[in-house]
């Protein structure tokens, strides 16, 4: 039975933030271009334009906290001078005031470079959205075959670091602002110093520039590692009773053993050269840290700057490490990482689609079957002549009323080689093995000689074909929402809801459910049965299901009485509607206009209603 979980299953956004100058949420628009983007560099770029919104107030006040980490060591050193060696303690305390101030100014500077922080949180869920869309579009995803744990680690991780770029570009003015400042401090004070500073920053710039390339290569590598070993958890995850079962946990054990390991020497070498790179770096921040102030106390003991200068120059030095270390280190790194993990989602977001359309209809050939060689589709035709029962280019049709209009499907399968013809509004079973069966719903969804209403499917865009017929799978999907949402799925026929829960003989198992529609089937359906798993997928096709539907063997999980009401009920929904069902239930086979009954070579046997097949020794053989 289902049973409820102990939490809301309809949780709203209370607080999202608003794109300026936009009346909407967010949520309702893209935020990012990425239309034009095809590498991790150009998705930075577009990303920090488009979100400029969020990183231009970080980065004024990233620059000005670096302003006042630059004054202080000033204000410090003239407090010395003006204070403590001159012995006036009105100039101390009022140079020690200002040091208070500023701090107090750094402060609310900080808390308003948090605003990148809500950027970088809104970019990610941008991208993320961005990634799922593309993911699970209607043409699919072509090129090499992804893992779902590949397309997991783009989703989640790569979108993440991507995202995160963000607070490395609005870090960036406030490091080249404490970069020159510093330098002008030290002008005031001494030449030399300068001097120093000016030969060892393009030096140490130059060293990072060339040090991060090492970094980006091995990211990206470690990446394709990491998407791997997700993939090939999900996979073995998804398959977990049939490992269980099948007494196959070892060799799963070693399989995923193998891809971890190269997963882990990935990421050691990672790690290896990012510690090198950042060893190099941080060491020779340090030597040239240690070279300013050595040089400083010498210019002190030789009588050329004051006590006071010389602990402006100290914490001048201190100040110029981090910003040293971050465009060296922390802020490279990050880019490259971004980079890398760019490239992932842009890789994604470019792949082509899984089912190539023509361009132009008006280029395909007119199919036979009138005087003209055109060929009538619906009660609406294309100027083109070509089929559109969903004018509008929508996938799902179901949000419009049904045009009730019969579906002519012809199948044509060459191995095995067999054909089928299901004539206009018929509803026809199958009795076959399972890879015949197999084999028709395969060549119905991609098959280059079915016909649908004369036409070459092949010819047909994906919104067309999905508009004429649907293929229901064996295993259905459920989802981590309401019984509700998983019958509807996007859809808004509410009118149809009630007549196809009773058409999936769900009405009575609802009524007893403590939340009704609404109560919760858990992740992956974990919370119902196989029987309602079938039924809960059944209600779903028959919402959504154009004049053409395909049931792939939908009732195996449910009793024979079930069974029988679901039968009847169906027949009634989808009278005049083209409807083939594969299936050995006599009940269903019962309300069937004709079975067609195929041997294991996919050879026709018989073609005759349910009652005169009965006589046939292998149909009854068949029938369970």
């Amino acid at each position: 039975m289902i049973r409820s979980p102990h939490r809301s299953w309809h949780p709203r956004i209370r607080w999202l933030p608003r794109i300026p100058g936009q009346t909407s949420p967010a949520i309702d628009d893209p935020l990012i271009d990425t239309s034009q983007t095809h590498d991790g560099r150009a998705l930075i770029r577009r990303m920090a334009h488009d979100g400029r919104h969020w990183l231009r107030p970080g980065s004024i006040a990233s620059a000005l906290v670096s302003l006042v980490n630059i004054g202080v060591p000033m204000a410090l050193g003239r407090a010395i001078d003006d204070g403590v060696v001159a012995g006036d303690a009105t100039a101390l305390a009022g140079w020690l005031a200002l040091v208070a101030l500023a701090y107090v100014v750094r402060a609310a500077a900080q808390t308003a470079r948090m605003q990148t922080n809500v950027g970088a949180a809104v970019s990610e869920h941008d991208l993320r959205v961005q990634a799922l869309e593309r993911i699970i579009a209607p043409e699919g995803i072509g090129g090499s075959p992804r893992l779902p744990g590949d397309l997991l680690s783009v989703l989640v991780t790569d979108v993440r670091t991507v995202s995160r770029s963000f607070i490395a570009l609005a870090s960036i003015p406030g490091n080249v602002v404490t970069l020159f400042g510093s330098l002008i401090a030290m002008a005031l004070i001494n030449g030399w110093l300068v001097l120093a500073t000016v030969c060892a920053i393009p030096l140490l710039i130059l060293l990072s520039v060339k040090g991060v390339a090492p970094v980006k290569r091995s990211t990206r590598r470690e990446r394709r590692a990491e998407a791997a070993v997700a993939g090939s958890a999900a996979d073995l995850t998804s398959g977990l009773r049939v490992i269980q079962g099948l007494s196959a946990s070892r060799r799963a054990t070693v399989r995923f053993r193998v891809v971890s390991r190269e997963g882990l020497a990935a990421t050691l070498r990672t790690r290896r050269v990012r510690g090198v790179y950042t060893g190099t770096v941080n060491a020779s921040v340090g030597v040239f840290i240690t070279v300013l102030t050595v040089l400083a106390g010498w210019l002190t003991l030789d009588g050329r700057i004051s006590v006071g200068s010389l602990v402006t120059v100290v914490g001048l030095a201190q100040t110029l490490g981090p910003p040293l270390r971050a465009l060296g280190v922390d802020t490279a790194t990050m880019l490259a990482n971004a980079h890398a993990s760019g490239d992932r989602f842009c890789e994604l977001h470019d792949s082509p689609a899984a089912w190539q359309v023509p361009p132009d209809d008006s280029e395909r050939p007119a199919p036979a079957g009138r005087p003209d060689g055109s060929s009538r589709i619906n009660s609406s035709e294309s100027p083109n002549g070509c089929p559109d029962a969903n004018p509008t280019g929508n996938p799902t049709h179901s949000d419009s009323p049904p045009l009730h209009t019969p579906v002519h499907l012809h199948v044509q399968v060459e191995d095995p080689s067999l054909q089928l013809d299901v004539p206009p509004g018929a509803h026809l079973g199958i009795v076959a093995p399972q890879q015949v069966c197999d084999a028709l719903a395969q060549a119905i969804v991609h098959g280059s000689h079915t016909l649908l209403n004369g036409v070459p499917a092949s010819q047909l865009s994906p919104a067309r074909k999905r508009a004429l017929v649907l293929v229901a799978p064996r295993s259905p999907e459920l989802f981590d929402d309401t019984v509700q949402a998983n019958i509807m799925l996007g859809s808004t026929r509410d009118d149809m809801l009630d007549a196809v829960v009773r058409a999936a003989a769900l009405d009575t198992t609802i009524a007893e459910l403590p939340h009704g529609l609404q109560t919760g089937v858990g992740e992956g359906g974990r919370h119902v049965s196989g029987g309602q798993r079938q039924r809960l997928a059944l209600a779903r096709a028959l919402l959504h299901a154009p004049d053409g539907l395909v049931l792939i063997d939908p009732t195996t999980s449910i009793d024979a009485a079930t069974t029988a009401a679901i039968a009847e009920r169906m027949g009634e929904l989808r009278a005049g509607r083209t409807t083939l069902i594969t299936t050995t239930s006599p009940a269903l086979l019962d309300r069937m206009d004709e079975v067609v009954l195929f041997d294991d070579d996919g050879h026709l046997v018989a073609r005759a209603p349910h009652r005169e097949l009965l006589g046939h020794d292998g149909y009854r053989e068949m029938l369970s």
